[in-house]
This record gives structure tokens, sequence and C-alpha cells, in this order.
């Protein structure tokens, strides 16, 4: 069976592409109108993944989350039991915006968060 809550997360991730649009109509929208067309268009182009510029975009977007962790030791993949599994699965395209940063930070930031027992095995 599906831990409890899963179906729910399953429901969100569905919906998830919708209300990100709503959200970005809203927020675009109180700009003047060239530029919320403008910023729109970098937005879609960013949820494309397609261009060298997105996926670089995306890999910078997905270093915050595991720099913030390391430079608290990481204390938030502690208190959350966090596996390495997750890291990297949640990471899988990181490196299609750039191989030498996600090296980096695997090295860096996750190797010794992996040695000291902060990320589980």
């Amino acid at each position: 069976g599906q831990a409890p809550g899963a179906c729910y997360a399953e429901d969100a991730k569905k919906t998830q592409r919708e209300r990100e649009g709503k959200a970005a109509d809203r927020i675009f929208g109180l700009l003047p109108e060239k530029q919320g067309k403008e910023f729109r268009a970098l937005w879609e182009e960013f949820e494309g993944q397609e261009t060298a510029e997105s996926k670089f975009a995306r890999t910078m977007d997905n270093m915050q989350p595991i720099m913030l962790n390391a430079a608290t030791d990481g204390k938030a993949w502690e208190e959350h039991d966090v596996h390495i599994e997750q890291i990297l699965n949640r990471n899988r395209n990181t490196s299609k915006g750039s191989e030498a940063i996600w090296e980096y930070a695997k090295e860096e930031f996750l190797r010794p968060n992996l040695e000291n027992g902060k990320i589980k095995k």
C-alpha cells in the first residue's frame, strides 16, 4: 500500500502545472504588459527545460537547497531522515545544466554529509 497522504501528493502533482500557470498569470499580470509578457516567456522557457540557459538555471535552482542544507551541517537532512537516493532522484536532471557544478555538489556537499551520517545511505 501507499504511505498515508501519498495519493494526495499524486493529486497535487497532477494539478501543479495548472496551479503554477494561474499563479504566473496573476504575478506577471501585475507588471506592465510588455515586461509581464517577457517575464512569462522566460518562465515558460525555464519550465520547458529545452534550452542550455534554462537547464543551467534549473541546475542553479537545485543547488540552493543542497547548499543551504550543507551550510546548516545537514540539520534538515538529519531531522527528516533523508536518504541519498531521495536527493539523487530529485536531482536526476541537475547535471544537464552543468556537470561540473553537479559533481562539485556531490563531492563538497553530499559526500561529507553521507560520511557523517546526516544523509542516510
